[in-house]
């Protein structure tokens, strides 16, 4: 039977017996402790058979693999996150890793309608002010590659100074938003969406257009 990551923590959770003052200490350095077992009975396999990886050994390497995802999922609760959460983390660390820039955000916390409307009154001036300054300081050409991962850039460093980043958010600025007709008029196409739990709240953005909205105390 298939089940998701959060699924598997909750079953598992109903065998944690130890005491839960102890906080991530514990399951952190069981999560070693499990992992060396892993690799112990790795190093079984070449002392006994030659390096031979059979049917048995892979299964009893499953076993030890299942304990290290208990601690895992232990230590994720401790630290009051979900596997999925710690999940999406890793994907995004890996994102950066391979291209650069962290353009989607792992979902820490689901946006609401409060949400939505806090960032409105109080934080989309923010996001247009940075996004204001960028433009200004932009070095390149009008719509090219470099200028759209300078604003992807922009908002990102925005959400993270105003504590938003940790809401599941996509950042767009290519080929999809920015068209022809765009393109032509020297205008970039920015779209944020916050994900929530049916669907996205979204706002585009047409630069240089909307920098009028901070003065007019519209946005």
């Amino acid at each position: 039977m298939e089940m998701t990551l959060n699924q598997y923590a909750a079953k598992a959770n109903a065998f944690a017996t130890y005491n839960k003052e102890l906080g991530p200490y514990y399951t952190i350095l069981g999560l070693c402790g499990e992992a060396g077992e892993v690799a112990n009975r790795l190093k079984k396999v070449y002392r006994d058979n030659n390096g031979v990886l059979t049917k048995e050994a892979s299964k009893d390497l499953a076993y030890e693999l299942g304990d290290v995802l208990w601690y895992l999922a232990q230590s994720a609760n401790q630290l009051g996150l979900t596997l999925e959460q710690v999940a999406e983390l890793n994907i995004a660390k890996l994102y950066k890793r391979k291209y650069g820039e962290n353009i989607v955000s792992p979902s820490m916390d689901t946006f609401t309608d409060n949400d939505f409307a806090n960032y409105l009154e109080n934080y989309e001036k923010e996001v247009l002010k940075d996004l204001e300054a960028c433009w200004v300081e932009n070095t390149f050409e009008p719509n090219d590659y470099q200028t759209r991962r300078k604003f992807i850039r922009c908002v990102e460093n925005t959400l993270k100074r105003l504590q938003l980043g940790d809401y599941k958010h996509d950042i767009r600025c290519n080929e999809e938003n920015n068209t022809p007709e765009i393109i032509n008029e020297e205008k970039v196409a920015v779209t944020l969406n916050f994900k929530a739990k049916s669907g996205y709240y979204e706002r585009n953005y047409i630069l240089p257009d909307d920098f009028a909205k901070i003065q007019n105390q519209n946005v």
